[in-house]
Protein backbone atom coordinates (compact mmCIF):
# COMPACT_ATOMS: atom_id res chain seq x y z
CA UNK A 1 0.00 0.00 0.00
CA UNK A 2 1.65 3.51 -1.05
CA UNK A 3 1.75 7.08 0.25
CA UNK A 4 0.84 10.13 -1.39
CA UNK A 5 4.79 10.15 -1.86
CA UNK A 6 7.70 8.63 -3.67
CA UNK A 7 8.35 5.78 -0.66
CA UNK A 8 5.18 2.97 -0.09
CA UNK A 9 4.16 3.19 3.24
CA UNK A 10 6.36 0.94 5.46
CA UNK A 11 9.57 0.86 3.89
CA UNK A 12 12.75 2.78 3.96
CA UNK A 13 14.72 5.54 3.74
CA UNK A 14 18.17 6.79 4.00
CA UNK A 15 19.42 8.01 6.92
CA UNK A 16 22.80 9.21 6.99
CA UNK A 17 25.04 8.13 10.38
CA UNK A 18 22.09 5.84 11.33
CA UNK A 19 21.48 2.88 8.04
CA UNK A 20 17.67 2.82 7.62
CA UNK A 21 14.56 3.78 9.58
CA UNK A 22 10.96 2.73 9.23
CA UNK A 23 8.60 5.46 7.83
CA UNK A 24 5.87 4.36 10.19
CA UNK A 25 8.37 4.77 13.16
CA UNK A 26 9.66 8.33 12.18
CA UNK A 27 6.27 9.28 11.54
CA UNK A 28 5.91 8.43 15.44
CA UNK A 29 8.35 10.04 16.53
CA UNK A 30 8.11 13.39 15.06
CA UNK A 31 4.19 13.29 16.16
CA UNK A 32 5.69 12.99 19.69
CA UNK A 33 8.15 15.60 19.52
CA UNK A 34 5.18 17.73 18.40
CA UNK A 35 3.46 16.81 21.30
CA UNK A 36 6.33 18.36 23.47
CA UNK A 37 7.36 21.59 21.63
CA UNK A 38 4.85 24.31 20.10
CA UNK A 39 6.28 24.11 16.95
CA UNK A 40 9.32 22.31 15.18
CA UNK A 41 11.61 23.34 12.50
CA UNK A 42 12.30 20.60 9.71
CA UNK A 43 16.52 21.57 10.54
CA UNK A 44 15.49 20.38 13.69
CA UNK A 45 14.07 17.53 13.15
CA UNK A 46 16.50 16.45 10.69
CA UNK A 47 18.99 16.44 13.33
CA UNK A 48 17.09 14.94 15.69
CA UNK A 49 16.27 11.85 13.30
CA UNK A 50 19.35 11.92 11.44
CA UNK A 51 17.96 12.23 7.92
CA UNK A 52 17.83 14.69 4.93
CA UNK A 53 15.28 17.67 5.40
CA UNK A 54 13.83 16.53 2.01
CA UNK A 55 12.57 13.86 3.61
CA UNK A 56 11.05 15.34 6.68
CA UNK A 57 9.48 17.53 4.37
CA UNK A 58 7.64 14.58 2.77
CA UNK A 59 6.86 13.68 6.02
CA UNK A 60 5.26 16.33 7.57
CA UNK A 61 2.91 16.89 4.14
CA UNK A 62 2.26 13.22 4.24
CA UNK A 63 0.93 14.06 8.35
CA UNK A 64 -0.19 17.25 7.47
CA UNK A 65 -2.79 15.68 4.46
CA UNK A 66 -4.37 13.69 7.57
CA UNK A 67 -4.57 17.14 9.48
CA UNK A 68 -2.37 15.44 12.17
CA UNK A 69 0.25 18.77 11.22
CA UNK A 70 0.02 22.51 10.00
CA UNK A 71 2.96 23.33 7.90
CA UNK A 72 4.22 26.87 8.82
CA UNK A 73 7.45 28.59 7.34
CA UNK A 74 10.31 26.58 8.12
CA UNK A 75 8.55 23.69 10.12
CA UNK A 76 5.21 22.40 11.49
CA UNK A 77 3.12 22.54 14.54
CA UNK A 78 0.36 19.93 15.93
CA UNK A 79 -3.15 20.73 14.54
CA UNK A 80 -5.07 21.46 18.30
CA UNK A 81 -8.04 18.89 16.34
CA UNK A 82 -5.39 16.38 15.96
CA UNK A 83 -5.20 15.46 19.93
CA UNK A 84 -7.84 13.11 20.41
CA UNK A 85 -6.22 10.90 17.35
CA UNK A 86 -2.61 11.71 18.92
CA UNK A 87 -2.15 8.70 21.50
CA UNK A 88 -3.68 6.31 19.13
CA UNK A 89 -1.33 7.73 16.05
CA UNK A 90 0.74 4.36 16.13
CA UNK A 91 -2.44 2.62 15.21
CA UNK A 92 -3.71 5.69 13.25
CA UNK A 93 -0.92 5.53 10.42
CA UNK A 94 -0.77 1.41 10.49
CA UNK A 95 -3.10 0.66 7.60
CA UNK A 96 -4.52 4.60 7.15
CA UNK A 97 -6.04 3.80 4.22
CA UNK A 98 -8.33 0.82 4.76
CA UNK A 99 -9.52 2.49 8.42
CA UNK A 100 -10.38 5.71 6.10
CA UNK A 101 -12.66 3.63 3.42
CA UNK A 102 -14.14 1.39 5.90
CA UNK A 103 -15.16 4.51 8.57
CA UNK A 104 -16.52 6.60 5.04
CA UNK A 105 -18.73 2.86 4.42
CA UNK A 106 -19.82 2.77 7.55
CA UNK A 107 -20.90 6.29 8.40
CA UNK A 108 -23.68 5.53 5.20
CA UNK A 109 -25.41 3.69 7.81
CA UNK A 110 -26.23 6.72 10.04
CA UNK A 111 -29.09 8.35 7.66
CA UNK A 112 -31.91 9.23 9.57
CA UNK A 113 -32.48 11.94 12.10
CA UNK A 114 -33.08 10.57 15.62
CA UNK A 115 -30.98 7.97 15.54
CA UNK A 116 -29.13 6.39 18.60
CA UNK A 117 -26.21 4.37 18.15
CA UNK A 118 -23.21 3.07 20.31
CA UNK A 119 -20.00 3.51 18.93
CA UNK A 120 -16.68 1.42 20.45
CA UNK A 121 -13.21 2.54 20.78
CA UNK A 122 -10.51 2.40 18.46
CA UNK A 123 -8.93 3.87 15.78
CA UNK A 124 -11.46 3.07 12.87
CA UNK A 125 -14.36 3.74 15.06
CA UNK A 126 -12.70 7.12 16.02
CA UNK A 127 -12.49 8.14 12.07
CA UNK A 128 -15.77 6.88 11.57
CA UNK A 129 -16.81 9.36 14.82
CA UNK A 130 -15.61 12.22 12.67
CA UNK A 131 -17.04 11.36 9.53
CA UNK A 132 -21.06 11.60 11.16
CA UNK A 133 -23.21 13.91 9.33
CA UNK A 134 -22.55 17.14 11.06
CA UNK A 135 -26.78 18.72 10.70
CA UNK A 136 -28.03 15.07 11.38
CA UNK A 137 -30.01 15.25 14.75
CA UNK A 138 -28.35 12.13 16.30
CA UNK A 139 -27.72 10.67 19.47
CA UNK A 140 -24.26 8.66 20.49
CA UNK A 141 -23.29 6.82 23.60
CA UNK A 142 -19.79 6.19 24.18
CA UNK A 143 -17.39 4.84 26.89
CA UNK A 144 -14.60 6.36 24.45
CA UNK A 145 -12.83 10.00 25.70
CA UNK A 146 -11.11 10.42 22.11
CA UNK A 147 -14.44 9.76 20.38
CA UNK A 148 -15.99 12.19 22.95
CA UNK A 149 -13.63 14.85 22.16
CA UNK A 150 -13.93 13.97 18.20
CA UNK A 151 -17.74 15.25 18.75
CA UNK A 152 -17.11 18.39 20.55
CA UNK A 153 -18.65 21.41 18.12
CA UNK A 154 -21.96 19.25 16.94
CA UNK A 155 -24.76 21.05 18.20
CA UNK A 156 -26.93 18.60 16.41
CA UNK A 157 -25.44 15.70 17.40
CA UNK A 158 -25.83 14.14 21.33
CA UNK A 159 -23.17 12.56 22.92
CA UNK A 160 -24.07 10.72 25.94
CA UNK A 161 -20.58 9.43 27.88
CA UNK A 162 -21.07 5.83 29.67
CA UNK A 163 -19.62 6.79 33.18
CA UNK A 164 -16.97 4.93 34.88
CA UNK A 165 -13.24 4.30 35.58
CA UNK A 166 -10.50 6.35 33.33
CA UNK A 167 -8.25 4.53 31.64
CA UNK A 168 -5.78 6.95 30.80
CA UNK A 169 -3.40 4.45 28.64
CA UNK A 170 -6.58 3.07 26.39
CA UNK A 171 -8.19 6.33 26.55
CA UNK A 172 -11.78 4.73 27.87
CA UNK A 173 -14.14 4.27 30.76
CA UNK A 174 -15.04 1.18 32.54
CA UNK A 175 -16.18 -0.57 35.16
CA UNK A 176 -19.29 -1.81 36.90
CA UNK A 177 -20.94 1.59 36.06
CA UNK A 178 -20.22 1.88 32.96
CA UNK A 179 -22.31 -1.62 32.99
CA UNK A 180 -24.86 -0.46 34.52
CA UNK A 181 -25.78 2.48 32.66
CA UNK A 182 -25.56 0.46 29.02
CA UNK A 183 -28.66 -1.28 30.73
CA UNK A 184 -30.86 1.93 30.35
CA UNK A 185 -30.49 1.96 26.86
CA UNK A 186 -31.33 0.38 23.57
CA UNK A 187 -29.78 1.27 20.59
CA UNK A 188 -30.46 1.69 16.74
CA UNK A 189 -27.01 0.52 15.63
CA UNK A 190 -23.54 -0.58 17.35
CA UNK A 191 -20.32 0.40 16.14
CA UNK A 192 -17.58 -1.84 17.59
CA UNK A 193 -13.79 -2.58 16.53
CA UNK A 194 -12.34 -5.95 16.66
CA UNK A 195 -8.55 -6.69 17.67
CA UNK A 196 -9.11 -10.16 16.05
CA UNK A 197 -11.30 -11.95 13.73
CA UNK A 198 -11.52 -15.33 12.56
CA UNK A 199 -14.23 -17.95 11.32
CA UNK A 200 -15.63 -18.57 15.32
CA UNK A 201 -16.19 -14.90 15.70
CA UNK A 202 -15.08 -11.54 16.52
CA UNK A 203 -12.30 -11.20 19.35
CA UNK A 204 -11.12 -8.90 22.19
CA UNK A 205 -7.62 -8.28 23.92
CA UNK A 206 -9.39 -6.81 27.15
CA UNK A 207 -12.10 -8.96 29.26
CA UNK A 208 -13.63 -5.90 30.43
CA UNK A 209 -13.79 -3.92 27.28
CA UNK A 210 -15.34 -7.16 25.69
CA UNK A 211 -17.83 -7.74 28.26
CA UNK A 212 -18.83 -4.37 27.47
CA UNK A 213 -19.27 -4.83 23.76
CA UNK A 214 -21.53 -7.92 24.95
CA UNK A 215 -23.58 -6.19 26.46
CA UNK A 216 -24.36 -3.26 23.92
CA UNK A 217 -24.59 -5.85 21.08
CA UNK A 218 -27.45 -7.52 23.08
CA UNK A 219 -29.25 -4.02 23.16
CA UNK A 220 -29.39 -3.16 19.42
CA UNK A 221 -31.51 -3.67 16.10
CA UNK A 222 -28.05 -3.45 14.07
CA UNK A 223 -24.49 -4.42 14.89
CA UNK A 224 -21.62 -3.75 12.97
CA UNK A 225 -17.52 -4.88 13.26
CA UNK A 226 -15.63 -1.95 11.81
CA UNK A 227 -12.16 -3.91 11.38
CA UNK A 228 -9.31 -3.78 8.71
CA UNK A 229 -8.22 -7.39 7.11
CA UNK A 230 -4.85 -7.48 8.96
CA UNK A 231 -7.01 -8.31 11.95
CA UNK A 232 -7.22 -12.19 10.87
CA UNK A 233 -3.83 -12.45 11.44
CA UNK A 234 -4.13 -11.97 15.17
CA UNK A 235 -5.85 -14.25 18.11
CA UNK A 236 -7.23 -12.80 21.14
CA UNK A 237 -8.20 -13.89 24.34
CA UNK A 238 -12.41 -13.28 24.38
CA UNK A 239 -14.62 -13.07 22.13
CA UNK A 240 -17.41 -10.76 22.61
CA UNK A 241 -19.68 -12.15 19.32
CA UNK A 242 -19.93 -14.84 17.23
CA UNK A 243 -19.73 -14.55 13.23
CA UNK A 244 -23.75 -14.87 12.81
CA UNK A 245 -24.35 -12.40 16.23
CA UNK A 246 -23.20 -9.19 14.37
CA UNK A 247 -25.38 -8.02 11.39
CA UNK A 248 -21.82 -7.59 9.08
CA UNK A 249 -18.57 -6.78 9.43
CA UNK A 250 -17.42 -4.13 7.20
CA UNK A 251 -13.44 -4.28 6.18
CA UNK A 252 -11.37 -3.91 3.31
CA UNK A 253 -10.79 -5.34 -0.18
CA UNK A 254 -7.47 -6.79 1.10
CA UNK A 255 -9.56 -9.63 2.66
CA UNK A 256 -8.62 -13.02 1.18
CA UNK A 257 -11.14 -14.73 -0.20
CA UNK A 258 -10.29 -18.03 1.61
CA UNK A 259 -11.23 -16.41 4.38
CA UNK A 260 -14.24 -14.72 3.12
CA UNK A 261 -15.41 -17.74 2.07
CA UNK A 262 -14.70 -19.85 5.50
CA UNK A 263 -16.56 -16.91 7.47
CA UNK A 264 -19.16 -16.74 5.02
CA UNK A 265 -19.49 -20.35 5.41
CA UNK A 266 -19.90 -20.28 9.21
CA UNK A 267 -22.60 -17.81 9.13
CA UNK A 268 -20.99 -14.66 9.07
CA UNK A 269 -21.84 -11.54 7.26
CA UNK A 270 -19.21 -9.20 4.88
CA UNK A 271 -19.45 -5.85 3.74
CA UNK A 272 -16.52 -4.81 1.53
CA UNK A 273 -15.59 -0.79 1.72
CA UNK A 274 -16.30 0.38 -1.45
CA UNK A 275 -19.33 -2.33 -2.26
CA UNK A 276 -22.57 -1.02 -3.64
CA UNK A 277 -24.69 -1.59 -0.97
CA UNK A 278 -24.04 -1.99 2.73
CA UNK A 279 -27.88 -1.89 4.01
Amino acid sequence: MKTDHALPEGTVDDAPGNGVVNLQQRREQILAYLEQETFVRTAQLSRLLGISEVSIRKDLDFLAQRGLVKRLHGGAQLVTEALPLLNLSSRYLQHKTAKEQIAAAAVTLVDRPGQTIYIDTGTTNLLFARLLPRELPITVVTNSLSTIAELEGRPACRVIALGGVVDYQHKVLTGLWTDQLLERFNFDMVFTGADSVTPEGFGGDDLALSEILRKAISRTKASYVLADSSKITRRSPNLFAGVGEMTAWITDSDLPPAFCAAFTTAGGHVRIAGAPVLK
